[in-house]
């Protein structure tokens, strides 16, 4: 998805791998 790296390391470092559906649809419609 072209995300920063220190972004993806945050989030992996809080247990978070998969948006929820709300976000995939969110982050769809804004790109």
């Amino acid at each position: 998805m072209g995300l920063d790296p220190r972004l993806i390391r945050a989030l992996l470092k809080k247990g978070i791998t998969q948006p929820t559906p709300i976000q995939s649809a969110a982050i769809t419609w804004i790109l």
